[in-house]
C-alpha cells in the first residue's frame, strides 16, 4: 500500500484556521451551539415570567378592598331607596285601612328598621363574596397563563428549534387578559325589603280639575273642593303590588 501524506482518515477535528495545530471537534461545536440556544431560551423565559408576575401585581389588597367598597356603595344606594319606599308603603297601608295609631305605626317602623339591619349585613356579606370572586378569577387566570407559557418550551433537539421556542416566548402577550381582569363584574340588585309593599316617590301628579265653567283644566293644578276652595296637602300615589303589608296580626293584602 502506497503511503499518501495528503490522504488520511478523518479525525472529527476542525482546523480553526491558524494552522498551528489547534483543532475543535465538531461535536463540541454542536454542544456549544445548543448550550447558547438554551441560555437564550432560559433568559427569555425568565424575563417573561417576571413580566407576568409584575402584571398581576396590580391585583393587591387595595384593589380587592376597593372592589368591596364599590359594591357596598352601589347596593347601599338601592337599600336607602328601598327603605324609603317601604316606609311610604307602611303609611299608605294604614291609610288604606282607615286606621292610624301611633303605637301601630311605631311597631311597623321598628320592624322595618330591624329588616334594614339585616339587609345591611347582607350587603356586607355580599361585598366580601364579590371581592373574593374576583380574587378567585385572577388566581385562576394567572395559573392558566403560567401553564400556557410553560407549554411553549421543551422537546427541542437542535438550536433552530430552541430559537423558535425563544421567539414564541418573546411573542407571548397577556395584556388583553390583564385588562379584562381589571374590569369589575356586574353588581346586580339584591332586591331589598321584598316582604314590604313599596311606594315610589312621585311629588308631582298630573290631575284634571274642573273650572268654574265646567271646562277641564290640564297640567299641574291645585285640586279644588266642590265649593271652589283650594284643598291643601299632598297627593301620594300608591303603587300597590299585591304584596302583603307588614303589620303583624293586622296584616292586609292589597289587590
Amino acid at each position: 500500500m502506497t503511503y499518501d501524506p495528503f490522504n488520511f482518515p478523518s479525525t472529527g477535528l476542525e482546523d480553526d484556521g491558524d494552522f498551528g495545530g489547534n483543532f475543535t471537534p465538531y461535536a463540541v461545536i454542536a454542544d456549544q451551539q445548543m448550550m447558547a440556544a438554551r441560555q437564550r431560551r432560559a433568559l427569555a423565559l425568565r424575563n417573561k415570567q417576571k413580566s407576568l408576575a409584575d402584571a398581576f401585581g396590580v391585583f393587591n389588597d387595595d384593589f380587592y378592598d376597593d372592589l368591596g367598597s364599590s359594591y357596598s356603595d352601589f347596593q347601599n344606594n338601592l337599600l336607602s331607596e328601598g327603605y324609603d319606599e317601604s316606609l311610604r308603603g307602611i303609611y299608605d297601608g294604614f291609610k288604606a285601612k282607615g286606621l292610624l295609631t301611633q303605637s301601630e305605626v311605631d311597631a311597623a317602623i321598628a320592624g322595618l328598621d330591624t329588616s334594614r339591619s339585616a339587609e345591611m349585613e347582607r350587603v356586607n356579606q355580599s361585598a366580601a363574596e364579590y371581592a373574593q370572586a374576583k380574587r378567585d378569577e385572577v388566581a385562576k387566570k394567572q395559573s392558566a397563563l403560567g401553564d400556557q407559557l410553560a407549554s411553549l418550551i421543551g422537546g427541542a433537539t437542535d438550536p433552530n428549534t430552541l430559537d423558535a421556542q425563544t421567539a414564541a416566548i418573546n411573542a407571548f402577550d397577556f395584556s388583553k387578559d390583564i385588562n379584562k381582569l381589571k374590569t369589575p363584574g356586574a353588581k346586580g340588585d339584591l332586591n331589598f325589603f321584598q316582604k314590604y309593599n313599596q311606594v315610589t316617590a312621585n311629588p308631582s301628579v298630573n290631575v284634571t280639575a274642573q273650572s268654574n265653567t265646567g271646562a277641564p283644566q290640564t297640567g299641574n293644578v291645585t285640586p279644588v273642593s266642590s265649593t271652589g276652595a283650594p284643598q291643601t296637602g299632598s297627593i301620594t300615589p300608591v303603587n300597590y303590588t299585591g304584596i302583603a303589608s307588614p303589620f303583624g296580626s293586622n296584616s292586609i293584602r292589597v289587590v
